[in-house]
């Protein structure tokens, strides 16, 4: 759900920021992770989720996952906005399909350069184009090559998380309807009660909450292990992206464009956080709410009734 509406417009800002010299956004990534929720229990995800009521059938549903995350989504699209639009009035004609792909190639070439080059080589490549650095450049330069270091590890981390992520299981086909509820002569009519279809439903629904919450413990694990390592880098990032005045401290254009550039990568630790939370917040909150319409009698085919 996140990845594919944001972290997809990160990655092609990645590449146009190669070709186009706007400075970069002037905020704090690792702020912006420490913003992000943490998917606690089914309850308090629930709790903290904007909710629906149909007006008929009384029946809850999730419509987000609350103003925590709606609001922290909402700025890094603005931010990827404004700088895909600061992209495009800058830009004299859209790129080919070939163009993005040589564009993606020459990023990633200049991420390989980066990661394996030296200040001093840096400042060869300085050199060659403006002259020669002065010192605040050269270390610009060294802050420039530590972040592009720590948008590697970014990814890394970002795809090590994924993995992990891959592996735990939500355990949910283990949890079994109860036998179907006698039936019982009323009136004229021979079915199960109402109190016996509500007492098999909340009950199914309280034992898969159950198990979802053990799901979310492991998710909120796996989340708390992999923060600080993300803040870590992206902490690099935010200093170089500072050193540098987000660009306009670097008069070489090559290397503002990777001032920019880089911390495209970097906003990939916050997608990343942002999609394992919000993805787990989500599956917590709208299984909440089926329990929580069991309870209420909403979702039972005789609705309130005994």
């Amino acid at each position: 759900m996140y990845l594919k509406r944001i972290f997809l417009p990160v990655l092609s800002l990645g590449c146009m920021s190669l070709v186009h010299g706007q400075n970069a956004w002037q905020g704090s990534i690792t702020t912006m992770l420490t913003e992000i929720p943490v998917p606690g229990s089914g309850a308090s995800c629930y709790g903290q989720s904007t909710k629906l009521i149909d007006p008929d059938t009384k029946i809850v549903s999730i419509k987000d996952n609350g103003p925590a995350f709606t609001g922290l989504e909402a700025r890094l699209e603005n931010i990827m906005k404004a700088a895909m639009s600061a992209s495009k009035a800058q830009a004299t004609a859209p790129p080919s399909a070939d163009q993005v792909a040589q564009m993606q190639q020459q990023a990633m070439q200049r991420a390989a350069a980066a990661q394996s080059s030296n200040p001093q080589q840096m400042a060869q490549q300085y050199r060659s184009s403006s002259g020669a650095p002065s010192a605040d450049d050269m270390a610009v330069m060294k802050l420039i090559g530590q972040a592009q270091t720590a948008a590697g590890n970014i990814n890394r981390l970002s795809l090590e998380m994924a993995q992990k992520r891959g592996k735990i299981n939500k355990n949910l086909d283990s949890v079994h309807m109860p036998p179907n509820c006698p039936e019982v002569q009323q009136g004229g009519y021979a079915g199960p009660t109402c109190a016996c279809l509500r007492g098999h439903e909340v009950d199914y629904r309280t034992r898969r909450v159950a198990a979802l919450n053990s799901y979310v413990e492991q998710m909120a694990a796996l989340f708390n292990e992999y923060l600080p390592k993300m803040k870590a880098e992206a902490v690099i990032i935010d200093q170089m992206e500072a050193k540098a005045k987000y660009g306009e401290g670097v008069s070489n254009p090559a290397f503002r464009q990777m001032v920019v550039s880089i911390q495209h990568q970097g906003f990939g630790s916050v997608t990343s956080m942002l999609s394992l939370s919000g993805d787990v917040w989500k599956d917590a909150a709208e299984e909440y709410a089926k329990l929580v319409n069991a309870q209420s009698g909403a979702s039972i085919p005789c609705g309130g009734k005994p």
